[in-house]
């Protein structure tokens, strides 16, 4: 709004000034799915992280219909190929091909070199 308001010019931005002083609107909740927007109205409620993030998980419970509580694994990088996500295993690089190729390498360099001693 504020971004708008400077946009718009000093007169335009008292329009958007607030009764309590503010240049913000009430906090609202939108939900965002493919090409639709719901309005989920205001968000009552202090803005501290752990209340948000309560009350995204409130909503998210309820538009996916799921039961139960979410449970922390530990961080995303760790979630692959954990047995509560279904995620992947994600696939290790080991190295080893590279390596067996540069040992060939250096042998068949070392042998050729001999042949001309």
């Amino acid at each position: 709004m504020g971004m708008l308001a400077k946009m718009l010019g000093s007169e335009a931005g008292d329009l958007f000034q607030s009764e309590s002083g503010s240049r913000m609107g009430p906090l609202m909740i939108g939900l965002f799915a493919g090409e639709t927007r719901l309005n989920l109205g205001e968000y009552e409620g202090d803005t501290s992280p752990h209340s948000v993030k309560r009350r995204f998980f409130e909503i998210l419970r309820r538009q996916l219909g799921v039961s139960g509580q979410p449970k922390m694994i530990r961080d995303v990088a760790q979630a692959h190929g954990h047995p509560e996500t279904g995620l992947p295993a994600k696939k290790k690089n080991s190295g080893c091909l590279p390596v067996i190729l540069m040992c060939i390498g250096i042998g068949v360099l070392g042998v050729w070199g001999l042949t001309f001693i």
